[in-house]
């Protein structure tokens, strides 16, 4: 994937195109666990995103905006982290640019699983009541969308923090609506 999307940065000529590939190696970059890698690749992207010109880029990359690159900046983040101090970075990363979106595509389907990307850092950075508020969320999105897909991360970040905080309230109210869907 790394050298996949550093081969399709080289070639993409418009600015969206380039900036998705460089920050999908920086992606790629933090699974392997190159961190001074990863964190250049999507400084890079960054860069590209805020100064590139090229207007070619397919309709399809209509949502490539800065805020996008800013949630995923925050995955890379939780990709990277190895403390709680460093989960709760990528959570409020992630949690930011959610809140800098327009409503309409904070509120979108797709955008429902970066809440709970956020919301899993949240946990691992030991805050179930931010964790729980993001997956309320995300849930009310897709419950009602029916992205299955998200339905089972949400299900799967519940389960480890139910195991973790089996007696918080907001643990528990969001293994309930999970139940009810």
């Amino acid at each position: 994937m790394a050298a996949l999307s550093g081969a399709a940065a080289e070639m993409a000529t418009a600015t969206g195109t380039r900036t998705m590939a460089i920050q999908q190696r920086g992606r790629a970059l933090a699974i392997m666990g190159d961190e001074d890698g990863a964190l250049h690749a999507i400084g890079e992207a960054e860069q590209v995103i805020t100064h590139g010109e090229s207007g070619d880029d397919p309709e399809s990359l209509y949502f490539y905006e800065p805020e996008l690159l800013t949630m995923q900046r925050g995955i890379i983040l939780a990709y990277l982290a190895d403390d709680p101090i460093a989960y709760l970075r990528a959570a409020n990363t992630i949690s930011d640019a959610l809140k800098a979106l327009p409503s309409a595509l904070r509120d979108s389907e797709w955008v429902a699983s970066y809440r709970v990307r956020a919301a899993g850092a949240f946990a691992a950075g030991g805050e179930p009541d931010a964790a729980s508020m993001g997956l309320r969320q995300a849930h009310a999105i897709v419950s009602a969308t029916g992205g299955s897909k998200t339905l089972g991360e949400i299900a799967r970040v519940h389960a480890r923090m139910a195991a973790k905080w089996p007696t918080n309230p907001q643990v528990i109210d969001v293994g309930e609506q999970i139940a009810e869907y």
